[in-house]
């Protein structure tokens, strides 16, 4: 996608503060301010072309940090489970009741 002013501002106001101050301190400018003042700080003398790689580089870096905190999804092979199940339950050693002829046994 080719960044544009607009895109680009939208892109900015994306990121949490400490980024923004990161990428002005990059390119030593002002760090202080509020989100809407610092990207329009990064808009005013940044150059759309180098802007870019920076925001391109952020985005596989958070790209990468998620795939690495997502653990990966297993599918469930419900046959294979039932079949796990009960052979565990046949193995299980349960006492011996007695067995009840009547309600006076129970």
């Amino acid at each position: 996608m080719r960044l544009t002013r607009k895109n680009a501002r939208e892109m900015l106001l994306g990121l949490y503060k400490e980024e923004l101050k990161e990428i002005t301190r990059m390119f030593g400018l002002p760090v202080s301010g509020t989100k809407d003042e610092l990207t329009e700080i990064i808009l005013s003398n940044v150059k759309l072309s180098e802007l870019s790689k920076i925001l391109e580089e952020l985005h596989s870096f958070e790209e990468e940090v998620e795939l690495k905190d997502k653990p990966e999804k297993k599918e469930i092979d419900a046959e294979k489970l039932f079949r796990e199940v009960k052979r565990l339950l046949k193995n299980l050693k349960l006492p011996r009741l007695p067995k009840v002829k009547d309600e006076d046994d129970l």
